[in-house]
């Protein structure tokens, strides 16, 4: 990032570039969703560099399953039960991202997955 980007507008970008990874995936883009991946990934460092992760919990009822997806992952260490929570509701949504919801929520339990 170049410029320090407000709180709001950080958080912000977190959402858009999810919604932006769902529709790569569900238009079979790799390449497209990798980058956004990557992106996301950068992003989130910097919500915890904030200390911005409480925030990423008022995402819970986000209309986008991977927007909810992504949030728990970031909120499982400081707040297992609700993030657990989450994924398993997203996993109950069905689709691409309730498969990764449910596959991301087996292997953090597995201790195969640590979040960050």
């Amino acid at each position: 990032m170049s410029r320090r980007q407000s709180d709001k507008a950080l958080l912000d970008s977190f959402v858009s570039l999810c919604i932006e990874h769902e529709l790569a995936l569900d238009a079979a883009k790799p390449r497209r969703a990798n980058d956004l991946f990557d992106r996301i990934s950068t992003i989130t460092e910097e919500i915890r560099a904030r200390q911005l992760r409480k925030e990423l919990e008022n995402f819970e009822f986000h209309p986008s399953p991977t927007v909810r997806k992504c949030a728990a992952f970031n909120i499982y260490r400081d707040n297992p039960e609700l993030a657990a929570s989450i994924l398993e509701r997203v996993a109950d949504y069905g689709g691409l991202a309730g498969f990764s919801a449910e596959m991301l929520l087996q292997e953090i339990k597995a201790g195969r997955v640590e979040p960050p």
